[in-house]
């Protein structure tokens, strides 16, 4: 989890700080048989539902954004089972 000064940090760059319902709606996606490419997931299509759904269409998040969140949230995943 992002610390509060790294998220203001992270806003005066620019960036957008994922809220809670959009890293779970990445997760939810990231499960779904549409959302793969074989065995991959297909990040394209998960940023272009995330962009539509909680940006505006705007070009927030990219397949690389998505992909390293989604990295991160399995590691953390795996940390708790552990």
């Amino acid at each position: 989890e992002m610390s509060e000064d790294g998220k203001n940090g992270a806003i005066i760059k620019g960036y957008v700080p994922w809220n809670e319902n959009e890293k779970r709606r990445a997760y939810e996606l990231s499960q779904l048989p549409e959302y793969l490419r074989g065995s991959l997931v297909n990040n394209v299509m998960i940023a272009q539902v995330l962009n539509h759904r909680f940006h505006n269409g705007e070009m927030v998040r990219t397949n690389k954004s998505v992909k390293i969140f989604l990295n991160k949230h399995r590691k953390s995943l795996e940390e708790k089972v552990e």
